[in-house]
């Protein structure tokens, strides 16, 4: 991790590496809230360390929906691609609507889950030409826009899963 006027090495092995372009500026403002005005998507993608039991440390996922929600001005559809447990979705979306609320606000969003599937040393080309795309939602209108989304990068459409029912058991 960087910090500010110190760097860290990163070693990354994917024989694309070479072929990306070079990062965009520093981002303006808190957490990189350069252009959210103007998105329709905005995808949180933050680490969620592992906490000393065992579980996910989802306080960067929840600081970022916080600041979505403190920020927002119209429809938004919050993209989680952190890896998260099963209702991480539903507290994102309560702490959007607090924000929402502090601010007297009554603003449309949805929140879908789009985890990611990423192979060892390949996860570049795996990001750029997905094999499948999964999309968890409650909604077919924002269930469609996602599909419109990774048409252009799905290496075929019919790898666009969207799960629209939500899981509420399983084993």
């Amino acid at each position: 991790m960087a910090t500010k006027g110190k760097s860290a090495k990163i070693v990354v092995k994917n024989d694309l590496l070479p072929k990306i372009p070079k990062p965009f500026p520093e981002p303006a403002g808190p957490a990189g809230r350069i252009g959210m005005e103007n998105a329709l998507f905005v995808f949180i993608t933050v680490g969620t360390p592992p906490r000393e039991d065992g579980s996910c440390d989802l306080s960067y996922v929840y600081e970022v929906a916080r600041e979505i929600g403190a920020n927002m001005k119209d429809f938004k559809v919050i993209v989680d691609k952190s890896t998260v447990p099963v209702g991480t979705a539903d507290e994102v979306r309560k702490l959007v609507a607090g924000e929402l609320k502090k601010r007297g606000e009554t603003l449309e969003f949805d929140v879908v889950s789009n985890p990611e599937f990423l192979k060892e040393g390949d996860a570049i080309n795996d990001f750029f030409k997905p094999d499948r795309v999964v999309v968890g939602t409650d909604n077919v209108r924002t269930g469609e826009l996602m599909k419109a989304l990774y048409a252009p990068y799905a290496r075929s459409r019919e790898k666009v899963i969207v799960m629209l029912d939500r899981i509420t058991g399983c084993f």
